[in-house]
């Protein structure tokens, strides 16, 4: 199975001056930064989102009227109000999870990764001052290390086959194989923190997609189980209406607040003379008030005159 590509592997150019490496992975974790920083914002504004929405739904059912219903919906109305106040609880439950589990451990790796970041851009840049005084060419100051190892090799190797040269020669000599063993220990210095500086960066960004995932994965599972919470008050809901009894509310409504049977009695006033045709009829007299009894039909009515009920034409009176 092939090696997977690291960052210490990747980004090294042959060009001596060149600082493209350093620049592609200073951007990356600049890039990093700024999208943490979204990351955040998104929670934060979230979390603003459910408090607001849990104050308001208990803000709603605190003040929601309804107070003078009775029987079954009633009773249901007041577990939605219930219901709905447990909900908003949830949800303000969740605002605080929100920024609790999963805004503050991403804010503070940021923090942490910061300084971190902060002190090994320090020391690599310190380590390479004498080369541009920058992030210099990583596998340019390899090459310089092996370089020089050659060159301090040589250099010894002169001033041990020079035995028989004036002291003073074999003093220039040894210098000569000291300076060369200094610069090569210098290229080394700067090319193994170059590597440790990309083995950090590389570590942090692996540590930082995977606390991301990991906390957004644990937002979707608190979002989720506020879903469920919020299904079962739906379903409490649900169960309540169920129970609602239209009938037996207004059997309550009337057994409560009955106040009699007995209608108002209507009258009419016979606006022309008429004979009755048969016994099942009234004989009317204009002027005369008779009381009603039922409207039958739009020709015939139906009324009391003097104790007798019959019917008469319905054109021949007005109501009143």
């Amino acid at each position: 199975m092939a090696t997977q590509p690291k960052f210490v592997n990747s980004f090294w150019t042959r060009d001596f001056t060149s600082t493209e490496g350093f620049d592609v992975l200073h951007q990356r974790m600049k890039d990093s930064k700024a999208f943490t920083d979204d990351v955040n914002k998104f929670l934060r504004e979230r979390a603003a989102i459910e408090e607001t929405y849990a104050r308001n739904l208990i803000k709603l059912a605190k003040n929601a009227a309804g107070g003078s219903e009775t029987g079954s919906l009633r009773t249901t109305w007041d577990k939605v109000k219930e219901e709905t106040t447990a909900m908003g609880m949830e949800h303000q439950n969740l605002a605080a999870q929100i920024l609790s589990q999963v805004e503050k451990p991403i804010k503070d790796l940021r923090e942490a990764q910061r300084l971190l970041r902060k002190k090994l851009e320090e020391t690599l840049k310190k380590a390479q001052k004498d080369k541009a005084k920058r992030f210099n060419d990583n596998e340019k100051a390899k090459k310089l290390y092996e370089s020089k190892c050659r060159e301090a090799e040589r250099a010894e190797e002169e001033a041990n086959k020079s035995a028989a040269l004036p002291q003073k020669e074999i003093d220039k000599l040894k210098a000569k194989a000291r300076k060369a063993k200094a610069a090569a220990a210098n290229a080394d210095t700067a090319y193994h923190e170059a590597e440790t500086c990309c083995n950090y960066f590389q570590e942090m960004e692996e540590e930082r997609i995977d606390l991301t995932r990991r906390k957004l994965w644990i937002l979707t599972n608190l979002v989720a189980s506020t879903c469920v919470a919020d299904d079962d008050r739906l379903e409490a809901m649900r169960q309540s209406l169920e129970r609602c009894d239209v009938s037996g509310d207004i059997q309550h409504f009337i057994s409560n607040h009955r106040v009699g049977t007995d209608r108002p009695e209507t009258y009419v006033t016979v606006l022309y003379d008429y004979k009755a045709q048969g016994e099942l009829e009234l004989s009317l007299k204009a002027g005369e008030k008779l009381k009603l009894i039922e409207k039958e039909n739009d020709t015939w009515w139906r009324g009391e005159k003097n104790g007798k009920e019959g019917v008469f034409p319905a054109q021949f009176v007005k109501l009143g």
